[in-house]
C-alpha cells in the first residue's frame, strides 16, 4: 500500500509504463507552468469559450460547495472521514481542479468543457495530493487513451457507445441484475452516473 501522497505519481508511472499509445505525459513541469502562466495572458474570451469558462467556474464552485456541505452534515462518509480536510485544503483542492480544467480548456478548445470533467479532475487532483501538474497529465492521458475527448465534445458522440459498453459489462458480469434492469426498461443512461 502506497502512502496517500504517492498515488498520483504511481498512476503517472503506470501510464508511462503502458505507453504503447501516444499520450501527452511528456509534458514537462516547465510546459505545464507555461500553460498556467498563459491562462492569465489569454485575450478576452468571447462566444462559446466565454460560456464554457462561465460554466466551468459555476460547476467547480458548485462541486466544492456540495463537498463542504457533505463534510459538515455527514462525518459518516468513509471517504470524507478517512481524509480530514480543512477549509484551506478544500480551497487548494478547488483551485487546483479549476486550474487543471482551465488549462485543458485552453489547450483543447475544440473539446471545450462539459460538466462531467469536474468530477474526474477533482479525483485526480485529490489522488495526486493537490499536485495539479500530475493531475493534469493524468487527465490528458485518460482523455486520449480512453477517448474521453469524444465523450466530452459538445456533440458527445461517444456517449451512446459508453452506454452500450456499460450495458454489455453488466450483462456479462451481473446477468441477473442486467435482466432485472432490462425487464423494467431501465436504460444504462439512468444509472451510468452511479
Amino acid at each position: 500500500m502506497l502512502p496517500f501522497g504517492c498515488h498520483g505519481e504511481k498512476w503517472l508511472f503506470l501510464v508511462r509504463k503502458r505507453q504503447s499509445f501516444v499520450v501527452p505525459t511528456d509534458i514537462t513541469g516547465d510546459d505545464y507552468q507555461w500553460l498556467v502562466h498563459n491562462l492569465s495572458k489569454q485575450r478576452r474570451l468571447q462566444g462559446t469559450r466565454l460560456e464554457q469558462k462561465r460554466t466551468l467556474d459555476r460547476d467547480v464552485d458548485r462541486t466544492f460547495h456540495q463537498l463542504q456541505i457533505r463534510m459538515v452534515n455527514s462525518r459518516l462518509s468513509s471517504f470524507l472521514s478517512k481524509h480530514q480536510y480543512s477549509s484551506s485544503d478544500i480551497k487548494t483542492w478547488r483551485s487546483s481542479t479549476h486550474q487543471l480544467l482551465s488549462v485543458f480548456l485552453m489547450l483543447k478548445p475544440q473539446i471545450g468543457y462539459c460538466q462531467g470533467m469536474t468530477s474526474v479532475a477533482a479525483v485526480l487532483v485529490q489522488e495526486s495530493k493537490m499536485n495539479s501538474e500530475i493531475a493534469f497529465r493524468l487527465f490528458l492521458a485518460l482523455s486520449e487513451k480512453y477517448r474521453l475527448d469524444d465523450v466530452y465534445r459538445p456533440d458527445m458522440k461517444d456517449v451512446n457507445l459508453r452506454y452500450f459498453q456499460l450495458d454489455e459489462a453488466l450483462r456479462l458480469h451481473l446477468p441477473r441484475l442486467h435482466a432485472h434492469m432490462s425487464d423494467r426498461d431501465i436504460h444504462p443512461s439512468t444509472y451510468a452516473s452511479w
